[in-house]
């Protein structure tokens, strides 16, 4: 089942070229405070909203999810899905490294790390994983891009692969450190920084092998000794052979044709949805599992203060997905007037909610909170779980 609502705002990110610091005003906005998507329904239209009738709502079947995936898939792209799933799944629970495996490059395993980092199971990061498929230069044969979706409003393209002679092959793929977008034009973006000298903006398009991307625009920073920006369509930053642009609000008009960019919205399938088939049933169970074992982590005498900490968010931050999971369901399968009482209920626990952390963030402290946290919203899954539909 797709996650509703999640018209997912495309940001890809480049390896190529790409080092070690963010840029600022990149930084500014992924520290943007996260806004949970069960919040964000507390906000929602209650009256105003096209009232569905009872007996138009679809009727849900697991059949017909599981037939979902099994359509729209060209076999070489399922089985790039299958090796990055099974990939997370050996990463985080048997530490798998990309020395291990020759399945992909370098450059793939370390796009596919970092939705990983600061995660102890594989469940976490599969609801934020997913995958689209997407014409983006017209040309009839459709793309496979995996994005990720850290809840910021946006998502962060890892990989981007294209059909040739029915295989799967990799075009680009990227970190934080470099953004890239996919324009409507056909083109695609990028804008990359490591360091506050050295920065890209460039343009690339699929190129006619269909195995590669060529060069359009290529634009760079001239360093610390350099104000300049360059300009020149080979990729490569070297001066001579290039044209000089000079170096005031240049980057600033960047940023703002790249904003302009920004505008093809997928929506994605995520990975907790592929490899369960849709099944709310077994995705429940899979977080309902992966917390037990988180559970059991703790009690191990040895852990440091720190690790027990990151452990009780982790289990909070498991049963959050599947709540903002579980909502999504239940409001494409749910009648309009259940949907209206679950509404209702649902602002009630998240006042309840948030006055309880308040209370508890000033006497006790913010770690304090992530226990309580996790078992309230364990149990607003337990309730919620009655209405999935078999």
């Amino acid at each position: 089942m797709k996650k509703s609502g999640a018209a997912v705002l495309i940001m890809l990110l480049l390896l190529t070229g790409c080092g070690d610091a963010l840029d600022e005003k990149y930084i500014e906005r992924r520290q943007t405070e996260k806004i949970s998507q069960t919040e964000e329904q507390e906000q929602m239209p209650t009256g105003n909203t096209e009232v569905q009738p009872e007996n138009s709502v679809e009727k849900y079947s697991a059949e017909t999810e599981q037939q979902r995936y099994a359509l729209n898939l060209p076999e070489a792209y399922r089985s790039k899905i299958d090796e990055i799933d099974d990939y997370i799944h050996r990463r985080m629970e048997e530490g798998w490294m990309w020395e291990d495996d020759e399945s992909f490059t370098q450059e793939e395993y370390s796009a596919l790390d970092e939705p990983l980092i600061g995660k102890k199971s594989a469940e976490c990061a599969l609801f934020h994983l997913g995958y689209a498929l997407h014409d983006i230069d017209g040309n009839g044969v459709d793309e496979l891009i995996f994005a990720y979706d850290a809840g910021y409003g946006e998502s962060n393209i890892s990989l981007l692969y294209t059909m040739q002679n029915e295989k799967a092959v990799w075009l680009i793929g990227g970190w934080s450190r470099c953004r890239v977008t996919l324009g409507e034009d056909g083109f695609i973006y990028n804008m990359g920084s490591s360091g506050a000298a050295d920065n890209i903006y460039a343009v690339y398009a699929i190129g006619e092998d269909e195995s590669s991307l060529k060069v359009r625009d290529y634009y760079f920073s001239g360093g610390w000794d350099d104000e300049n920006w360059y300009h020149n369509t080979t990729g490569n930053e070297d001066k001579a052979e290039s044209e000089i642009l000079g170096g005031e609000n240049v980057w600033e008009q960047f940023y703002e044709e790249f904003d302009e960019k920004t505008n093809i919205n997928l929506e994605l399938e995520y990975l907790i949805d592929y490899e369960n088939e849709g099944n709310e049933a077994e995705i429940f169970n899979a977080v309902e599992d992966m917390s037990r074992k988180l559970e059991e982590e703790l009690e191990n005498n040895e852990l440091t203060e720190y690790d027990t900490e990151q452990i009780q968010i982790e289990i909070y931050q498991l049963w959050d997905d599947e709540l903002n999971h579980l909502w999504e369901y239940l409001k494409e399968t749910v009648d309009e007037q259940t949907m209206q009482k679950l509404l209702l209920e649902q602002r009630e626990w998240i006042e309840k909610k948030e006055q309880t952390i308040q209370t508890l963030q000033n006497n006790d402290g913010e770690s304090l909170t992530y226990p309580y946290q996790a078992e309230i919203t364990r149990k607003r899954v337990y309730e919620l779980t009655e209405y999935i539909q078999e």
